[in-house]
């Protein structure tokens, strides 16, 4: 089709059946070259149980029947709606017995959990959590001290020195 003010064409429809906005030569069975915009559902074909829901300013992303992915202002939601419920809401995982998160890796990989000050040197991991696979060794490291609290109480504490204190704060 071509728009009636001018003969740039907006919509093809080429012969293997590919439709295109914007775009002449769509590679796909719809191909748009520019923004799309939905004020609700797109569902998975033969599936309405899955699908990716935008309402006001969240997403939902849906597989089976059950909401696997919520995000909006407050932070990501992973099986959860209510991630702005908890104290750090940025994300959120709700797990059910035996559920969690797993970092995988494998012989001569190490994997990171990592807390950055900066995008910088050192300060891109001032404190990280860190298992290597080739020697099953966990590392924790901080570049202050570590404490250790048992009921809302400091029970040790190592400090930057190496000075290992229990039930105390300073040497």
């Amino acid at each position: 089709g071509t728009n009636s003010g001018s003969n740039d064409e907006i919509l093809t429809l080429t012969n293997t059946g590919n439709v295109g906005i914007g775009t002449t030569s769509p590679d796909f069975e719809l191909e748009v070259a520019g923004s799309i915009g939905i004020d609700d559902y797109i569902y998975h074909n033969g599936d309405h149980n899955t699908y990716i829901r935008a309402q006001g300013d969240q997403w939902t992303f849906r597989t089976g029947g059950d909401d696997r992915l919520h995000i909006n202002n407050d932070g990501v939601g992973i099986k959860t709606t209510s991630q702005s419920s908890y104290y750090a809401k940025d994300l959120v995982v709700s797990c059910p017995d035996e559920g969690g998160i797993t970092i995988a890796g494998t012989s001569g990989d190490a994997q990171y959990l990592m807390f950055a000050d900066s995008t910088s040197g050192a300060q891109r991991y001032e404190g990280y959590i860190e298992f290597n696979h080739d020697t099953n060794l966990m590392s924790f490291r901080s570049s202050g001290e570590m404490r250790f609290l048992s009921n809302a109480l400091e029970r040790m504490r190592i400090t930057a020195g190496g000075d290992v204190l229990i039930s105390k704060t300073s040497a």
